[in-house]
């Protein structure tokens, strides 16, 4: 748990909620985007779904 910070007391202000809710609603758009797609392959969307909301680690 402490590697994915999930128990960690965030204190988001405005301003980053906004930002999250913008990039949340993008993923969803990109997501809807490639369900109506038909010229994306099954193995493309998977690899999108699946790497979309991780964190980048370097």
């Amino acid at each position: 748990m402490r590697d994915r910070q999930i128990a960690h007391d965030w204190q988001f202000d405005e301003n980053d909620l906004q930002k999250l809710q913008e990039y949340w609603n993008a993923n969803k758009l990109l997501l809807d985007c490639l369900n109506y797609a038909s010229n994306v392959t099954s193995a493309t969307i998977k690899f999108i779904e699946k790497n979309l909301l991780l964190a980048n680690h370097h």
